[in-house]
């Protein structure tokens, strides 16, 4: 019997476990991204090898091995399949299909009732930072996606363009006090680098030749928004949040110099979601951002 047959017999928990090993590269990251322990998914790897013969890693560099990435379609295909199947279960009566959005785009829509139920009408909406969006689509999690892009990718068949700007939430008090000693190094936060915008903030900052401090990288907007208003931090946000909240202008001059321009972009799964489709969800993305 073929290893490809073989494959059609193992459980659904075998099978996750060894396409989050391709996806991930290893059994730690596997099992963080499943929510299960190592053991577990090593337990499984096992399972696989005795079944099909296959080995799941190589002997020579512990990378996962040539032999397994041949079957990697059949594996990811048979997943597809039974996350199909219990999505119908799941969502029987729901014909709505599946969007992930950023989480900037997921603050926006906090603030937008009038936004967020006319997307909700459509579409069963999952907020996630961009690198998890990435994941989602890939793994059949979402239909469709609107993220912001890394400045290594290419442009999709559809994006927008918006820019990126610094801003102040803090109160008058807190902004008087937090600069009130002109030699104080400008107080930011800045993201991490699981984020598209840290490339142009950290360019910005290194390009200023001023002095600042980063008191730390939050990719969290809500969270990053909320400690720059307790604390008077700069910080910066696509200008299209900046309005939603009515927020000043740094009080740092030469911030108030930077408007990066920043890419958003929609991809999607062409076999649920048509062309035509995806430019409306565009179309009202692009009235947001732009």
């Amino acid at each position: 019997m073929s290893s490809d047959n073989n494959i059609g017999r193992l459980s659904y928990s075998v099978l996750r476990s060894v396409r989050e090993v391709i996806l991930q590269g290893g059994v730690s990251a596997a099992a963080h991204r499943l929510g299960i322990s190592q053991s577990a998914v090593s337990q499984n790897l096992r399972r696989f090898e005795v079944l099909t013969g296959i080995p799941v890693f190589s002997h020579k560099n512990g990378t996962t091995s040539a032999q397994l990435l041949r079957v990697r379609d059949p594996i990811f295909s048979a997943v597809a399949g039974f996350d199909e199947l219990s999505r119908i279960s799941l969502y029987k009566d729901d014909t709505r299909r599946r969007l992930g959005v950023s989480d900037c785009i997921g603050v926006y829509l906090s603030e937008n009732d009038h936004e967020f139920g006319a997307l909700r009408n459509e579409y069963q909406i999952s907020v996630a930072s961009a690198a998890e969006l990435a994941v989602m689509l890939e793994k059949g999690e979402v239909d469709i996606v609107f993220r912001p892009l890394f400045n290594t990718e290419k442009d999709p068949i559809l994006s927008v363009k918006g820019s990126l700007q610094w801003i102040n939430l803090g109160t008058e008090l807190v902004q008087s006090r937090k600069v009130s000693r002109e030699e104080d190094s400008v107080k930011v936060l800045s993201r991490s680098t699981s984020c598209p915008f840290s490339f142009y903030i950290d360019k910005q900052l290194r390009g200023s030749g001023e002095n600042y401090e980063i008191v730390s990288r939050v990719d969290d907007f809500l969270v990053a928004m909320r400690l720059a208003q307790t604390n008077g931090w700069q910080i910066p946000a696509p200008s299209f949040l900046a309005s939603t909240f009515g927020a000043r202008k740094s009080n740092a001059q030469w911030l108030n110099e930077f408007e990066e321009e920043v890419r958003f972009g929609i991809l999607f799964d062409e076999k649920r979601i048509t062309l035509s489709d995806a430019m409306k969800l565009n179309d009202r993305m692009e009235r947001i951002v732009a």
